[in-house]
């Protein structure tokens, strides 16, 4: 796994879960029908603004580190994305996802009818596991984010 800095000539701003995995940026470890949990989030394109707007009137996001933007993103937008009524469409009433990020941030995440939040210590395995970079893990979400808005990705189809 290589991983990127946060040095300015990181010009990447988008990249597909694919093309990261393929450029060895990114690796993901998925469950039999672990992919189900794209069923609950809508990356909508007003909600990610909303997100960025928020944040920029609070903090200069490129300046924090690592653990405090991951933990931004997992606080605040995977909140707005996310829709629990949706769940149902699961077949599961809960999900553990895991983000392992610049090798040394793990976030280990629930994702219940309550909502998304981290967790400390995970009652089961994360159905769904990702490593990658924190450049690389925003390029993504860009990259999804774009997707959905141009319905280039449908996550019913999951």
């Amino acid at each position: 796994m290589q991983f990127i800095d946060q040095a300015s000539g990181y010009a990447v701003k988008s990249m597909s879960l694919d093309k990261a995995i393929a450029a060895g940026r990114a690796t993901i470890r998925v469950e039999p029908d672990g992919a189900r949990v794209a069923a609950c989030f809508r990356p909508a394109l007003d909600a990610a603004t909303a997100f960025d707007r928020d944040i920029n009137d609070r903090v200069k996001f490129n300046t924090l580190s690592t653990p405090d933007k991951l933990d931004l993103m997992i606080e605040e937008l995977l909140p707005r994305f996310f829709h629990a009524e949706n769940l149902a469409k699961t077949g599961r009433d809960q999900w553990h996802v895991a983000f392992l990020v610049d090798g040394r941030v793990r976030r280990a995440l629930l994702i219940d009818a309550d909502g998304v939040r981290a967790v400390d210590e995970p009652q089961i395995p994360p159905a769904v596991e990702i490593e990658t970079d924190i450049m690389t893990l925003m390029a993504i979400l860009r990259s999804v984010i774009a997707d959905y808005h141009t319905r280039k990705l449908d996550p019913e189809a999951l």
